[in-house]
């Protein structure tokens, strides 16, 4: 077959290495800035050395961090691998420094689990891989654009159901803690603002990284994920999420557009070799394959469960989800001792607020945790206790219903990557509207 040929050689093609360069400036900007403020903010301490209990991650089991001030110095550590890969020195290697203590500060607990840390993952491992000498290979670009892309069309695909472009749920729940902004916060109290920007938030993960593609669309779309990924960041509390796609999409344009804009800003870039002809071995191109292969069935292995994934949250992680569900819940657990009497756990007893926060609506966190009473009532000398949760979740403004069936012992389940039948199906009505319904028919 011709096509595969030519699409090698086509990706063999050397490019100028400038856009990749300044990629790698962003992000390394991007990461910099953002474990000095772990530091700064005495995060450590919040995160890795007050919680009593932490949760896992299925495959990986407990982590352990640093002893103090080991963390502190893993994310000092990690804001001059940044400084360093946005001014390209040693760039692979502090790119492979950056993927891995990102995973290991993650790892330790499964309630700090972000969509955009496992994004910074992939792409400083992809920035590891990838050559960083000037000699760059087109379909080193492809690849990252690639990625991006993943991002955006599960994005938009999770954003394809009933509660997020029918009921603007949970747009509308968040909206209503804006009405407070000048000039369109009064905007922000209808229904039909909330459906109305859900809409354009799915078309916008759906088409943009198509506008960015062609060379005649992408200034404009540039300028429009300049103004949506601005707006999210000061109305949400998303992190790094907006700006770092925003560095992301400059990987759409000419390779050597870096060094268009001229003058002192962009004069480093002419340390940069000369792009001379490269030669892709088959290995890397199959590696490639099987990489996108993999982050194309990791979000799409969601749909192979029953139900509702943002009740079940099974096959939620990996998968692109992001901003689509608010979920509130409310567990206790009910003892059962060896000779019959029943004593009430409440989670404050291994928990902060924000673990307590994460757990009480994800039902393997639940299961992690009933682990743990079960364990310490063994180690209290207890003998073999029973463990049951009485757990209520709210999904997008619905009333809360109950999600873990209460007569199942957790004590005795284990947890593995089949579907749970010990949690109960979720909510079929349609998501709450909150606040004003009605642009014309005012409150109600």
């Amino acid at each position: 077959m011709r096509w595969p040929a030519s699409l090698v050689r086509r990706a063999a093609e050397p490019v100028d290495g400038a856009s990749l360069a300044t990629w790698r400036f962003g992000l390394g900007l991007i990461l910099a800035v953002a474990h000095l403020r772990f530091v700064t903010e005495g995060w450590t301490e919040r995160f890795y050395e007050t919680p009593v209990h932490r949760f896992y991650y299925w495959l990986i089991g407990p982590v352990a961090p640093l002893p103090a001030p080991g963390m502190d110095l893993l994310h000092l550590l990690l804001a001059a691998a940044g400084v360093a890969l946005a001014v390209s020195w040693r760039p692979r290697w502090m790119a492979a420094l950056l993927a891995l203590g990102t995973a290991y500060a993650d790892a330790i607990d499964l309630t700090r689990y972000l969509n955009h840390h496992w994004l910074v993952v992939l792409l400083c491992a992809l920035c590891a891989a990838l050559p960083a000498d000037g000699r760059v290979p087109r379909g080193a670009l492809w690849l990252l654009r690639a990625q991006v892309a993943v991002v955006y069309t599960f994005a938009a695909v999770a954003k394809m159901g009933p509660d997020w472009l029918l009921d603007g749920q949970p747009l509308n729940t968040w909206l209503l803690a804006r009405t407070d902004w000048p000039l369109l916060g009064r905007f922000f109290a209808y229904r039909e603002a909330a459906v109305a920007m859900s809409w354009a938030g799915m078309l916008f993960d759906l088409t943009i990284v198509w506008w960015l593609s062609a060379r005649r669309t992408r200034l404009p779309a540039f300028a429009v994920l300049l103004l949506f990924h601005g707006m999210t960041a000061l109305l949400f509390r998303i992190g790094i999420f907006p700006w770092l796609m925003t560095v992301n999409a400059t990987l759409f344009f000419d390779p050597s557009w870096p060094r268009r804009l001229g003058g002192h800003v962009v004069r480093w870039l002419d340390r940069l070799p000369v792009p001379t002809a490269t030669r892709l071995p088959r290995w890397a191109i199959g590696l490639a394959a099987l990489y996108l292969a993999i982050q194309v069935l990791l979000p799409l292995r969601a749909f192979l469960y029953p139900g509702n994934v943002l009740w079940a949250e099974e096959g939620m992680r990996f998968s692109w989800r992001v901003m689509v569900r608010e979920k509130h819940g409310d567990v206790s657990f009910r003892v059962r001792l060896p000779d019959g009497r029943s004593v009430v756990e409440v989670p404050r007893r291994w928990l902060d607020g924000e673990q307590e926060r994460e757990m009480a609506s994800q039902p393997d966190l639940i299961w992690q945790l009933a682990q743990r009473v079960a364990a310490d009532h063994r180690a209290a000398g207890h003998g073999e206790v029973a463990v049951f949760a009485d757990a209520w979740v709210s999904l997008n403004g619905r009333p809360p219903r109950r999600m873990i069936d209460p007569e199942t012992d957790l004590a005795q389940v284990s947890d593995t990557c089949a579907s749970k039948p010990w949690i109960l199906p979720g909510p079929t009505d349609r998501a709450a509207h909150l606040g004003r319904v009605a642009m014309a028919g005012g409150a109600r």
